[in-house]
């Protein structure tokens, strides 16, 4: 991949994400900082990584994970219930600050890379940075924007994620207090199954 390397320093933040919530499978609910080979937006091209993706929100994290582009094009915005069960969130904290790249705003810009790095539904590219970013530097992983409600995500590393995060506070995802709020915040009903 090209990109302006000398930017990479311009684009690193120190950031402590706290109580951001992770959506993922109940079969793992004992490892909720756990993650394995995938082919999402920061994903690994080689799979010599994985990395582990939070949201700073429920509605987020539940538009992100489940969700994604099933609405568009008008319809009622419904979501079975057996979309739900089986699944477990958890919040994911930082126990020290985590050195990502910044790309909500001007990061790709300067990076002189493709803006559909941090925004649109191909990953290839953003594949690509991932990988040229986790084999060239040591940087944590990425900090960006939902491209589905605008608000903030991460995607971080499996090198950093043993040594500065946390997981805490995991339940069925049906049994979340904040799920009707989260619910109601993306305009979904849901449809007993």
């Amino acid at each position: 991949m090209k990109l302006n390397t000398a930017a990479i320093t311009d684009v690193r933040i120190a950031f402590r994400p706290k109580t951001y919530k992770r959506i993922f499978s109940s079969a793992f609910s004992g490892t909720p900082l756990g993650t394995g080979p995938g082919a999402a937006r920061f994903s690994s091209i080689d799979g010599n990584f994985n990395t582990l993706y939070a949201a700073v929100s429920l509605a987020t994290a539940i538009a992100e994970t489940i969700i994604r582009d099933r609405f568009e094009g008008g319809g009622p915005r419904l979501l079975f219930s057996s979309e739900l069960t089986g699944r477990s969130v958890a919040e994911i904290s930082a126990t020290a600050p985590l050195d990502l790249i910044d790309l909500r705003t001007d990061g790709c810009f300067k990076l002189g890379v493709s803006t559909d790095i941090a925004s649109a539904k191909g990953w290839n590219l953003s594949r690509e940075l991932a990988q040229y970013i986790h084999d060239h530097t040591t940087v944590d992983g990425f900090l960006y924007r939902s491209r589905l409600t605008g608000f903030n995500c991460v995607a971080i590393f499996d090198r950093a994620i043993a040594s500065k995060l946390m997981g805490d506070n995991v339940v069925e995802l049906t049994a979340t207090p904040d799920l009707t709020v989260a619910l109601l915040e993306l305009s979904v009903d849901v449809v007993i199954r």
